[in-house]
This record gives structure tokens, sequence and C-alpha cells, in this order.
């Protein structure tokens, strides 16, 4: 086996984005073969949870996915977690619909507890500062309520 070093695109961890840069594969002389060496499963879970966490935007599908299956939690029980309904996780990990900030937020303080203890308090306060710069919910389109919607809203 001969050593070469190369980017590897990690698709094992269930994230379409995460890319080994620099990478150690071993190369099997006689039949091609490439093996990345790929990182300790519970350490590189702990390194993602705590990107996850204290990214700046929503979290996405995939990213949803991959902290409920961290956590251990069935769709059920995540749904159940944050007083939501079981389709409602599963359109959020399948980007059919924008998980609410209230949720984003409770999940992401969740799973920091799958940090180590030490760490948890400072991605706590990562986690707040990168809150007060975050775009709750960018709408594609404007709403307008007119004066009209208004006075029937107030008549009633």
């Amino acid at each position: 086996m001969e050593e070469e070093v190369r980017d590897y695109h990690f698709t094992e961890c269930g994230l379409g984005d995460v890319w080994l840069k620099e990478w150690t594969y071993l190369k099997c002389q006689e039949c091609g073969a490439e093996i990345p060496l790929l990182p300790d499963p519970d350490m590189f879970t702990q390194w993602l949870v705590r990107v996850l966490v204290t990214q700046a935007s929503r979290l996405r599908g995939d990213e949803i996915f991959f902290l409920r299956k961290a956590m251990g939690l069935t769709g059920a029980k995540l749904a159940q977690h944050l007083n939501v309904q079981r389709v409602e996780v599963s359109r959020w990990e399948n980007d059919r619909s924008p998980i609410s900030f209230q949720a984003d937020f409770r999940l992401r303080m969740d799973a920091i507890e799958l940090l180590p203890e030490d760490e948890r308090a400072g991605v706590r306060v990562e986690l707040m500062q990168v809150l007060l710069q975050y775009q709750r919910d960018v709408r594609v389109t404007r709403v307008n309520v007119t004066s009209e919607v208004h006075r029937e809203l107030v008549a009633v």
C-alpha cells in the first residue's frame, strides 16, 4: 500500500458539502483500490456538531437529519421534543419547508449536549454571538397588509 494525499468528499457523514482537505489515502499498487483513512467517528461527529450549531445560517435538511441521528432520536421523538408534528420534521429534513427559528435554536442547544462537558459553555456563548447576526426568516416575497385588511381584522 502506498500513501497519497488529496481532498476527499466525505459523503459518508451524511452531509453533502463536507470535504476532507489534504487527506491521506492508502492506494493498493496491485489492484488500484483507494481507501481514505477516515477520522474517528465519535470525534468527527463532535467536531461537526460544533460546526453546525455555531453556523450563522438556518439549519438545512441534511444538517437537521445529521443532528437528529447524532442525538440518537427518531423523527417522532425529535418532533415530540420540539413540540411539532412528525410530518414537520420530515418537511425540514427533506428541505420542503424551513425550520422555524425557535425549533432551530432548541435543536442546536440540545445538540450541544453531545460535546464534551468542558466545551459546552464556550460553544453556547459562541452560539449566542452567532444568533445576534442570524437571519431568522428571510422571506422570498413580501407580505403586505393593506389598511382595508387591517380594518377587517380589527372589526372581527
